[in-house]
C-alpha cells in the first residue's frame, strides 16, 4: 500500500506519472534516532517537477523553500551540542519514499538561536518524502539518511514543498 501512495504522491507533485520505480539497496534502512539540531528553516532542491501553474516542462529548476514554524530538522551525524531524539515511528516504518528532487542544501536555527547551514558538495543527496508527504529525508547515493525533515505543517503537495 505505501508503495501505491508513493506513486500517488509522485504523480500529485511531479505532475506526471513515475517514469521508474525502483528499491532501495537491502543495506538502506531509516534510522531509529538522529541529532537534533533544531529548527530548519530553509530546503532548497532541484526538481523536474511540471510548472503546477501552466502545467509544462521547464526542465529542472531550483526550489528554494522557507519552512514556517515546528519543522524540526534531525541529522545522522552530530554537530556539537544536540540531543539525540527518536524518529517518528510513521517515518521509520514506511515502506516506500517518494523522490521530490535533488537536495541542494538546507538551512536551521540551532537550539541557541544560531543561523547554520548545510551546501551539498560532491555528489548530490535526493530528497525523498514519507508517502503521506509529512517528513523529508535527504538521502545520499539511494544508501544514507544524512537529514530528516518533520513537523509543523511540513507537506508536499502539487505546487510543491509547503509549510
Amino acid at each position: 500500500m505505501s508503495v501505491r501512495k508513493a506513486e500517488k504522491l509522485y504523480r500529485v507533485f511531479h505532475q506526471f506519472p513515475p517514469r521508474e520505480v525502483g528499491e532501495f539497496p537491502p543495506s538502506f534502512y531509516i534510522p531509529d534516532e538522529v541529532y537534533d539540531v533544531g529548527d530548519a528553516s530553509v530546503m532548497y532542491y532541484a526538481s523536474d517537477k511540471l510548472n503546477p501553474t501552466t502545467g509544462k516542462d521547464e526542465g529542472w529548476v531550483h526550489y528554494y523553500h522557507e519552512h514556517k514554524e515546528g519543522v524540526v530538522l534531525g541529522l545522522t551525524e552530530d554537530r556539537g551540542n544536540s540531543d539525540i531524539i527518536r524518529v517518528p515511528a510513521f517515518i521509520r516504518s514506511t515502506k516506500a519514499l517518494c523522490l521530490i528532487g535533488e537536495c541542494e542544501g538546507f538551512d536551521y536555527v540551532d537550539h541557541s538561536g544560531e543561523e547554520k547551514w548545510a551546501r551539498v558538495k560532491g555528489t548530490a543527496p535526493e530528497w525523498y518524502c514519507t508517502p503521506c508527504g509529512r517528513a523529508m529525508l535527504a538521502v545520499q547515493n539511494l544508501a544514507d539518511v544524512i537529514a530528516i525533515a518533520w513537523g509543523g505543517g511540513l507537506h508536499v503537495e502539487s505546487r510543491g514543498v509547503v509549510g
